[in-house]
């Protein structure tokens, strides 16, 4: 066991400083190939993990908990958007609108089942685009320059909504910015 410890210590000095994040995983392997088995590997592979956990933190929990009133604040706004209808209150809503704002202009109906990245299945992604239609939040036209696709566009309203919608992000993740820095010290690369 004392040659794996050395063997650990030069990893430490040689791979573990070039590739911090893979650190669990190359002393994983390490107890593999070193034939370390048994409660003392799994033990030090868990002390490992503990202490890859507490260099990560950055930031103290006064400044976590700054970043998360700023999110839920962000998500509250996102449903005043929708005038307090939660059902577009999803990651498959928020993809597709978003996609469609960043566009700022038509988007194949095709490349916007693609934005939808937690849905796997394209008849699943169409039926959130149609509901939209259906909601008047998308308008759906013909595609001038191919008769087989359609184009989408966000409604006027929408779309007016969204920029004062990110408006208030924007100001949100400001003014959280300036809390989170009161609250402790920000590491210089974060």
């Amino acid at each position: 066991m004392r040659n794996y410890l050395l063997t650990y210590n030069t990893l430490n000095i040689s791979i573990f400083n070039i590739f911090p994040a893979y650190r669990l995983r190359i002393f994983q392997i390490a107890c593999r190939y070193g034939k370390l088995i048994g409660k003392f590997s799994k033990f030090l592979i868990m002390e490992l993990h503990k202490y890859e956990v507490r260099m990560a933190q950055k930031y103290n929990n006064a400044q976590h908990k700054q970043y998360l009133e700023m999110i839920d604040g962000v998500g509250r706004r996102w449903i005043e958007v929708f005038e307090g209808n939660t059902e577009f209150y999803s990651a498959a809503y928020w993809d597709l609108l978003t996609g469609i704002w960043r566009a700022d202009g038509p988007v194949r109906k095709t490349d916007a089942l693609r934005y939808m990245t937690a849905i796997k299945s394209a008849h699943t992604a169409s039926k959130y685009v149609d509901h939209s239609i259906m909601k008047g939040i998308l308008i759906e036209s013909d595609n001038p320059d191919d008769a087989r696709s359609k184009l989408l566009v966000l409604s006027d309203n929408m779309r007016e909504q969204l920029n004062i919608f990110f408006d208030a992000a924007v100001g949100s993740v400001r003014r959280a910015n300036r809390a989170i820095d009161e609250k402790g010290p920000s590491p210089e690369d974060p």
